[in-house]
C-alpha cells in the first residue's frame, strides 16, 4: 500500500469544494473520498497520459508520468509518483473541472 499526498493546489481544491453547497460539487468531492483508497491499493488505476500530451507546467516541476481519472460531471483528478520519505507515494496534482482540464492541456472549442 502506498502513501497519497495532496499537491497545494489538490488540497485547494478540496477545501473549495467541501464548502460548496452545489450538488454536482459535492458529488465530485464524494468521488474523490471514495478515490483516494483505490488508489492506495493499486497505484496505477488511472488513464496513463501520454507524455506528449504533458502541460508544460508539469513538465517543468519535473513530472515523468501523468495519470488522469475521470470524476462526476467531466472533472478529471491528475496523479503522479514520487518519492516520500524513501517509499513511493502518489502525488494528487490537479482536480480540474472540464473547462481547467481543456484550458491546461491546450484543449479549444469547435
Amino acid at each position: 500500500m502506498v502513501a497519497v499526498v495532496l499537491s497545494w493546489s489538490a488540497e485547494h481544491r478540496l477545501d473549495s469544494l467541501e464548502r460548496s453547497s452545489r450538488k454536482s460539487e459535492r458529488s465530485v468531492l464524494r468521488a474523490v473520498e471514495r478515490l483516494v483508497p483505490i488508489l492506495k491499493q493499486n497505484p496505477h488505476h488511472g488513464q496513463h497520459v501520454a507524455k506528449r500530451l504533458f502541460p508544460q507546467a508539469y513538465l517543468s516541476a519535473g513530472v515523468s508520468i501523468l495519470f488522469r481519472v475521470p470524476l462526476p460531471s467531466f472533472w478529471r483528478l491528475l496523479y503522479t509518483f514520487r518519492e516520500e520519505r524513501g517509499e513511493q507515494a502518489v502525488l494528487i496534482l490537479d482536480i480540474l473541472s472540464h473547462a481547467e482540464y481543456d484550458a491546461l492541456f491546450g484543449y479549444r472549442k469547435k
